[in-house]
């Protein structure tokens, strides 16, 4: 009776220390398996821990950013709004120093070519124009992103990066034609003439980022914001307008150039002093632009302090944000 009741005694340990290490096993693959989705136990904590008590555990996370009231959705709603303004102010500083490396080498190639003082001349004015081009480009950005808003859209990443393309273009001409060290003026202008053909690409470029920006405004900002800026628009439709005109002039110089090879030298000098022209006017218009800017924030201001209640048409409007 006793060896019976030990032996009974041992298999109900056993039974035990089983059903124990069962039970471990078991919790340490639920254990596993939480960690596997952590992320999404995490946010769901998140979320039931952002949102009021009377609402709903959203199931998405869009749902959470913009029903949560917490710290961390309003900087992900700043960071939105900013996107493509970023994008723009953190791109022109990068092109532009890039820019200015290159136009110091081109000066630097240019002058210490073996060609007559004419030629350099000529070249030198190529340069003045490139830079003058990545100024207006500069500037551009600067008084186009100040009302860019909501998130970056690809149009405005492709064109961003083909503008940057194409004033690398404007130095790379000149430096690759005093580099292949031509014996006379007229081998060098068969090269520059390419540089009209990068100018007029620029005209364009320029067009159509600034349409671009001229879409997701009038898609992005409140009606009452936007009849404030009607001259503001304006003026950038009539800048668009002067662009395409230039692009014109330069292209159809870059077709006559090919036409006729014996006349490239007088079409550079013509090419190079209308562009010269024609971006010194658009970085002027620019300047017109941006003060227009900003007496059309102004008179908001006055008309909020005119009414008693200080309420500016527009205030605490949404934007249009996907």
């Amino acid at each position: 009776m006793r060896v019976c009741l030990a032996k009974k005694t041992r298999d109900t340990a056993t039974v035990a220390a089983v059903a124990t290490l069962a039970m471990r096993v078991t919790t340490e693959m639920s254990d596993v398996a939480s960690s596997m989705s952590g992320g999404y136990v995490v946010f769901r904590r998140m979320s039931a821990a952002t949102l009021p008590p009377s609402a709903a555990v959203p199931l998405d996370w869009k749902d959470w950013i913009v029903r949560s009231s917490s710290a961390t959705a309003d900087l992900l709603r700043r960071r939105l709004t900013d996107h493509s303004r970023d994008h723009w102010v953190n791109f022109a500083v990068i092109i532009v120093s890039a820019d200015l490396l290159l136009a110091v080498t081109a000066a630097a190639v240019i002058v210490t070519s073996h060609l007559s003082g004419e030629a350099q001349l000529i070249g030198a004015g190529v340069l003045l124009a490139s830079v003058i081009a990545v100024l207006l480009g500069y500037y551009s950005i600067c008084v186009g992103s100040c009302l860019s808003l909501g998130p970056l859209y690809p149009s405005q990443l492709v064109l961003s990066f083909l503008i940057a393309a194409d004033q690398i273009a404007l130095f790379l001409v000149p430096i690759y034609a005093f580099q292949t060290k031509p014996h006379r003026w007229a081998e060098l202008s068969l090269h520059l003439r390419w540089w009209s053909l990068a100018a007029a690409a620029f005209c364009v470029l320029a067009v159509a980022a600034n349409f671009n920006e001229a879409g997701l405004r009038a898609a992005r900002l409140p009606e009452s914001i936007r009849k404030t800026l009607w001259k503001f628009e304006s003026l950038q439709r009539l800048d668009r307008r002067l662009a395409l005109v230039a692009a014109g002039a330069l292209g159809v110089i870059f077709g006559i150039s090919f036409a006729d090879p014996r006349s490239s030298t007088t079409l550079v000098i013509t090419a190079t002093l209308l562009a010269v022209l024609m971006m010194t006017g658009a970085l002027l218009s620019q300047s017109r632009t941006i003060a227009e800017l900003e007496h059309a924030i102004l008179c908001r201001k006055s008309h909020a302090v005119d009414r008693p209640d200080g309420h500016v048409a527009g205030d605490g409007e949404p934007l249009n944000l996907p």
